[in-house]
């Protein structure tokens, strides 16, 4: 009489629950860095309708900064505000950098969402084989 093994699970293959949870940790980070931000911070407005860059100088408008990106905000634009607002596309920036970090670190989280759900997934699966005495 020979005693088998239990056959163990490639690193690889993930269970649904996992896959589950990978799906609803996704889609938060997705809204994360797709969320706009207002801070409620305003500046003022140079004639010619772009963000003031010395605030001693008279403002012709008012705008307010509107950021985007989680953790790091990797765009940043101005909304005028007044009878007819309008977005700023000139002084929309850009963040590269910021924006691969912001990715780096979502494929990050999920790496880890996915470690610790398997872990607990086949601690329970080994408590379930071999009980206590």
């Amino acid at each position: 009489m020979t005693v088998e093994k239990p056959k163990c699970r490639a690193w690889f293959q993930l269970h649904l629950s996992t896959c589950v949870v990978l799906m609803v940790v996704a889609g938060a980070l997705v809204w994360a860095n797709v969320e706009i931000r207002f801070e409620g911070e305003t500046i003022g407005l140079n004639p010619a309708g772009q963000p003031q860059k010395n605030p001693a100088r008279r403002a012709c408008g008012v705008a307010e900064k509107h950021d985007q990106g989680w953790p790091f905000n990797f765009r940043t634009s101005y909304k005028a505000q007044g009878e007819h607002p309008y977005e700023l596309h000139i002084d929309a920036k850009w963040g590269s950098g910021a924006f691969v970090m912001d990715i780096c670190i979502a494929i990050a989280v999920l790496v880890l969402a996915a470690f610790l759900c398997e872990y607990l997934i086949r601690r329970r699966e080994r408590m379930r084989q071999d009980p206590a005495p």
